[in-house]
């Protein structure tokens, strides 16, 4: 399933399986349907049959076109976007066309919200980011204005130089994680991820963004690195410096440290490029939350 605006850019998926359709996965690894689909959509008439119809549109497939249905977003009279499903053979055809007619109004609710209306806001959040992690946290400045929970545990990923394949890896962690935020520092790429419950360390972190990358990169190759886990909002700027300092220490390395577990982007921690440094690092973290609690 995508969700995409009106110019067929991506603005977010899910994949259920492992099996995607050669289109689909060209749309998600380029953030955007190509623009050869998008001509052959239009020269068809499919394309404004959905921006004009109130009801699911189908399309069967047909030679090298896989099966898709599709229902336009819309804020009274204007269309917003459309969430686009894929199916085959074995598929409820009533079921799904229900279920996209059920999800649309608050779809149509999130993209009118996120896209349109919270672009300010979200200049604000990734600006208070960039600082913090660039010059460190002010106490009195509020968990909500920076994106983040404050009593939630955190990891800084570190993408490298910005760069079409670089931000084609952010939309991705995005897309994989509910609540990452995302800030550009200098010419560099940084996703500031919440943690899950069963992620106490980084190397977590590393081994399930590698198993969900692998699924949707297709083979195609990366490297990223995760900072050490941050149990306080000031431990980010720390964070983010070692997750940097270890793809510079990978890149001049000439190769990674260790292969992947399956094709797709590698994903690096301290402990694969400095073990010795690691140790040191996981000290003075745990020195700063001792200070914290006994303060």
């Amino acid at each position: 399933v995508t969700i995409e605006d009106l110019d067929s850019r991506v603005l977010a998926y899910a994949v259920v399986g492992r099996d995607v359709d050669p289109i689909r996965n060209q749309t998600i690894l380029r953030g955007a349907v190509p623009a050869w689909r998008i001509e052959r959509l239009m020269a068809t008439g499919f394309l404004p049959a959905i921006w004009r119809s109130d009801d699911v549109v189908v399309r069967n497939a047909e030679d090298d076109d896989p099966a898709r249905m599709v229902v336009a977003l819309r804020s009274g009279t204007e269309t917003l976007g459309t969430i686009w499903a894929a199916l085959d053979d074995d598929t409820d055809r009533e079921e799904l066309r229900q279920l996209l007619l059920q999800v649309r109004q608050p779809a149509a609710a999130m993209l009118l919200r996120e896209v349109h209306r919270d672009q300010y806001e979200r200049r604000l959040q990734e600006s208070a980011l960039v600082d913090l992690l660039s010059h460190g946290m002010d106490p009195g400045v509020p968990a909500s204005l920076l994106g983040l929970q404050r009593d939630t545990g955190h990891a800084v990923v570190a993408l490298g130089t910005d760069t079409p394949s670089s931000r084609s890896l952010m939309f991705h962690i995005q897309a994989l994680r509910t609540g990452a935020r995302t800030a550009r520092v200098g010419s560099d790429l940084f996703v500031v991820l919440p943690l899950l419950d069963d992620e106490p360390r980084e190397a977590d972190v590393a081994g399930l963004l590698m198993e969900q990358l692998a699924r949707v990169s297709r083979g195609r190759d990366g490297l990223m690195s995760v900072g050490p886990v941050a149990h306080a909002l000031s431990d980010l700027r720390l964070s983010a410096q070692v997750a940097r300092q270890v793809l510079d220490a990978a890149s001049l390395k000439g190769s990674t440290p260790r292969p992947p577990a399956q094709p797709g982007p590698t994903v690096l921690t301290a402990a694969d490029v400095h073990p010795g440094e690691h140790a040191l690092i996981q000290s003075e973290l745990e020195r700063g939350r001792l200070h914290r609690e006994l303060h």
